[in-house]
């Protein structure tokens, strides 16, 4: 068998390395590493510099003792903190991208929550009868949060009016997600001083209005095998009022309304639940003031609600958070009742 030839050795290496010592090895520019290092241990030994040097031109700079200029300041980002010149993520709302019908939008509970759904990145339409220019205003309000905006003048009562309000939604938005049925009227009357058209009128608002709106919307709901509906119900509706006789009777009726109807449309994939405020100081209701202070005075919180008070309930409601909400009754009423 013939020898291998062996490999020629390296001019500088010594016998048994394969490679120069590290001490022997080459800098890029020339000069050895072992010389490199011992340079900077030099320099690093040297005596510290004098005072007053370190001055920078176009003013003084702060010296440590010793005559060094202090070490520069490293600025951190905080965890999650973004870098500089980075735009900041859009908040993602818990409605996001889904299309509400609020009736009785324009003013009161209903104005507060067209806007808090937008707040949480739903486009809103509302349902108004009276003060064109809140629904207008609401319109703009909604916009100006970066979400559409739809005002439909709509009488619930009416059956025409309750599916020209539904046609105009499914054609500008293509679809329902959420239905908040608030629609509703409200006049103190005793039993003796209340016609059967007040009687009828309020039934027609309240019952009625509920029964059109959610007839039109629930067969896209059903089709989608999604949807939320919330119906405005009140305290009233357990306890009665005096000379409230007629809008406690609704109230009343749409309570059971909602638990009807919840049962019929859960297999579908469509929740329907309520909420049921105390007395809402929202500049519209016709008590006196002094009435007003008597009641709050008489609440565990010892105050009327706002309507900001309650859009919490009506978005958690509305969102995927409620999803095992079915039926139920929300009773945002200041501690007046506990059922």
């Amino acid at each position: 068998m013939p020898a291998v030839p062996a490999r020629p050795r390296r001019v500088g290496a010594r016998v048994g390395h394969a490679r120069p010592p590290p001490d022997r090895l080459r800098h890029p520019v020339g000069r050895p590493r072992r010389a490199l290092r011992l340079r900077g241990r030099a320099r690093r030994q040297r005596a510290p510099r004098a005072a007053g040097r370190g001055v920078r031109r176009g003013g003084a700079r702060r010296v440590h003792a010793g005559g060094r200029a202090p070490p520069r300041r490293r600025r951190h980002r905080l965890a999650g903190q973004p870098a500089r010149g980075l735009l900041r993520p859009r908040r993602v709302g818990r409605l996001e991208d889904r299309v509400a019908i609020v009736t009785g939008g324009n003013t009161g509970i209903g104005r507060a929550v067209a806007l808090a759904y937008a707040d949480e990145g739903a486009d809103v339409a509302v349902a108004w009868v009276e003060r064109e220019p809140e629904a207008r205003s609401l319109v703009e309000a909604v916009e100006g949060k970066g979400r559409r905006a739809l005002a439909v003048r709509c009488d619930v009562a009416r059956e025409a009016d309750v599916a020209a309000l539904v046609g105009s939604v499914l054609e500008r938005f293509g679809r329902v997600d959420v239905l908040v049925c608030n629609a509703g009227i409200q006049k103190a009357q005793g039993i003796t001083e209340t016609s059967v058209d007040d009687w009828d009128r309020m039934m027609a608002v309240h019952l009625r209005g509920a029964f059109l709106c959610c007839r039109a919307v629930a067969p896209h709901m059903i089709e989608r095998r999604r949807g939320r509906i919330v119906v405005v119900t009140s305290q009233l509706g357990y306890i009665g009022r005096a000379r409230y006789t007629a809008y406690s009777a609704a109230k009343g009726g749409l309570l059971a309304f909602t638990r009807a109807l919840a049962r019929e449309l859960a297999p579908h994939g469509v929740l329907v639940n309520s909420v049921a405020p105390g007395l809402v100081d929202t500049g519209f209701d016709p008590l006196p003031e002094s009435v007003k202070r008597d009641h709050a005075a008489s609440l565990p919180l010892g105050r009327l609600a706002t309507p900001a008070d309650l859009v919490g309930a009506f978005v958690f409601l509305a969102s995927d958070e409620a999803r095992y909400f079915c039926g139920q009754t929300l009773h945002a009423n200041g501690g007046e009742i506990m059922p």
